[in-house]
């Protein structure tokens, strides 16, 4: 059992890094595709078309600011393993996921697919750190 636990810690981290990592790309897209405008558009809707497509340009920066803030946020407060921070991430993680599985059963995205699919397994990730947690304390 104890191995299992080490798998699970270190997986977790892994994923969380990846979290991170994506939150940084998503406020840089987010940022840039606001600052400068039409003349980016089509490079930051390359790497983020499997979340939006057919919005504004304006609502897709402020949902890349606002989802890779709040990845970003969260992913800082799992790693310094606050508790609060486990149920939060959770519940955000699965109404974002909910929403990408809603996306993907309309425009068949096999990139969103694959996120959505990830996210899941992160999820449970985080379900199961957090229980991890509370049975060390």
């Amino acid at each position: 059992m104890k191995r299992f636990w080490f798998i699970v810690y270190h997986t977790f981290n892994f994923t969380i890094f990846l979290k991170a990592i994506n939150g940084i790309l998503e406020v840089s897209g987010g940022f840039v595709l606001l600052m400068f405008g039409h003349s980016v558009e089509r490079l930051v809707l390359s790497f983020t078309q499997y979340e939006i497509i057919d919005s504004s340009r304006y609502f897709i920066s402020i949902y890349l600011l606002f989802h890779g803030l709040m990845n970003l946020f969260l992913v800082v407060a799992l790693w310094k393993r606050r508790q609060w921070a486990f149920p939060v991430a959770i519940v955000l993680f699965l109404i974002f996921v909910t929403y990408q599985y809603y996306r993907f059963y309309h425009n068949h995205s096999i990139n969103l697919l694959l996120v959505s699919i990830l996210d899941s397994f992160i999820i449970v990730l985080t379900l199961l750190e957090y229980k991890r947690l509370r049975q060390v304390k």
